[in-house]
C-alpha cells in the first residue's frame, strides 16, 4: 500500500518521512516540504566516513513493528497524533535496541508536535543515550532535542547538544552555532553570544554576512548590548519565536506550580543568657524570618516576646545561624519570605547552652 507525503507539520523532517514511506511500500510525493527551525537542517550534508556519522548505518525495524509504525504514520497523516502515540505505546516493551530508540525517536517527534515539549525531550533523550540510530538519523535526532532544551529553557543542555551533534556529524553549521547563541544570550553571557553569532555567521552562505560581522562588531565596541540583542533577533528571528514560548511556557509553569519550601538542615540551640540563668527566668522569643537562595536566613525581626527583651539578641543570634535547603520552584532556588519559628528557653533543657560566667 503506498503512503502519500503531504505537507505536514513543522516537526516532521522530510528524511524521516521518506523512511517511515520505504517502510510502508513506496512514497508517492504530493508537496514540497519546507523544515522549521526545529529541524535538523543540514540532515543532507554529504556524510564524511570518516567521522562517527559517516560509519554508522540504518537498518530496517522488525516486521511486527513497521506493521505498528505504518499504522501510527497513517493515523498521523490523517491528522490525528493521539492515535498515532497510542498505536506505538501498545507495543510495549520494544526488544531490539534499533527499534526501540526508532519507535521513541517517532514518539519523540509526536509529543513534540502535541506541544508536550516535556515529555518530547524524554523520549529523544532515550534515542541519543541509545545511540544506534543511522547518522543522518542521530544527528537530525541531536539537533531537534537541542531545540527542545531552548524551547523548554534548558539552555545548558541545549548547548551541550549543539556540540554533540557537530563532534557526532564532524560539521560545523550556522544552524548550531546561531542556536548556541541564543542560549548564551538567554543566559546572559553575551561575550559568548557574541562569539557564537559571529562563528554561525561565518558558516553561513547568506550574502550579507560580510556586513552583519562589521554590524556586530561595531556595537560590541560601542558595549551596545541592547543593539547586540536585537540585532541578533532581525538576523534570527525564529529566536524570538522560541524566546516567546519558552518565557510563556515559564510564566504558566510558575503560576501552576506550588514552589517546594525551605528545609530546615543546621538548626543551631541559642545560649541561656546568664543573668536570666542565674535569675531562674524563663520565656520565648518568636521571630521572622526570610531563606535566601544560598538557604541562609535573613531579615530576622522579634515578632513577640515573654518577658520582652530578656532573650531576644539570642534568639535572633541562633536563628541567624541555621541553614536551609532553599525554597525551589520550577527547579529554580527562590527567597523564601514570611518564615516564624518559636524560640523557647527553658532551664531544665538550657543548661548545657549557659555559658559560664568568667
Amino acid at each position: 500500500m503506498p503512503c502519500f507525503r503531504k505537507k505536514t507539520s513543522v516537526l516532521m523532517p522530510s528524511i524521516w518521512m521518506s523512511l517511515l514511506c520505504i517502510l510502508m511500500v513506496g512514497c508517492k510525493s504530493t508537496g514540497s516540504y519546507k523544515p522549521s527551525y526545529t529541524e535538523a537542517v543540514d540532515s543532507h550534508q554529504q556524510v564524511n566516513s570518516q567521522c562517527p556519522s559517516g560509519n554508522r548505518r540504518s537498518y530496517a525495524v522488525s516486521e511486527r513493528n513497521s506493521k505498528a509504525i505504518g499504522a501510527s504514520f497513517e493515523a498521523y497523516a490523517r491528522g490525528s497524533i493521539d492515535e498515532a502515540i497510542n498505536k506505538l505505546l501498545a507495543l510495549g516493551e520494544v526488544e531490539r535496541q534499533y527499534d526501540k530508540a526508532y519507535i521513541n525517536r517517532m514518539l519523540g517527534h509526536f509529543y513534540a508536535e502535541k506541544g508536550d515539549f516535556i515529555k518530547g525531550v524524554a523520549y529523544l533523550e532515550k534515542v541519543v543515550d541509545a545511540n544506534v540510530l543511522g547518522g543522518q538519523d542521530h544527528a537530525a535526532t541531536q539537533t531537534l532535542l537541542a531545540n527542545l532544551y531552548l524551547v523548554n529553557g534548558d539552555y545548558l543542555g541545549a548547548i551541550r547538544q549543539y556540540k554533540a551533534q557537530m563532534q557526532f556529524s564532524c560539521h560545523q553549521s550556522e544552524t548550531a552555532y546561531s542556536g548556541i547563541a541564543f542560549a548564551y544570550l538567554s543566559l546572559a553571557d553575551l561575550d559568548k553570544m557574541y562569539s557564537n553569532t559571529i562563528t554561525a555567521f561565518r558558516y553561513s552562505s547568506r550574502p550579507d554576512k560580510d556586513e552583519y560581522i562589521s554590524r556586530f562588531e561595531v556595537l560590541k565596541k560601542q558595549s551596545d548590548n541592547e543593539a547586540l540583542e536585537n540585532l541578533f533577533f532581525t538576523i534570527y528571528p525564529k529566536y524570538k519565536g522560541i524566546q516567546e514560548k519558552s518565557q510563556k511556557k515559564i510564566a504558566k509553569s510558575d503560576a501552576d506550580e506550588k514552589p517546594v519550601p525551605p528545609m530546615l538542615l543546621v538548626r543551631i540551640e541559642p545560649f541561656y543568657p546568664l543573668t536570666a540563668a542565674r535569675d531562674e527566668i524563663e520565656g520565648c522569643v518568636e521571630v521572622s524570618f526570610s531563606v535566601n537562595i544560598s538557604g541562609k536566613p535573613i531579615n530576622i525581626q522579634v515578632i513577640e516576646s515573654k518577658p520582652e527583651g530578656v532573650f531576644d539578641f539570642e534568639a535572633v543570634r541562633a536563628v541567624a545561624k541555621w541553614h536551609y535547603r532553599p525554597q525551589y520552584k520550577s527547579g529554580v532556588p527562590v527567597q523564601a519570605d514570611g518564615l516564624t519559628e518559636k524560640l523557647c528557653f527553658k532551664l531544665s533543657i538550657s543548661k548545657k547552652h549557659v555559658p559560664e560566667s568568667s
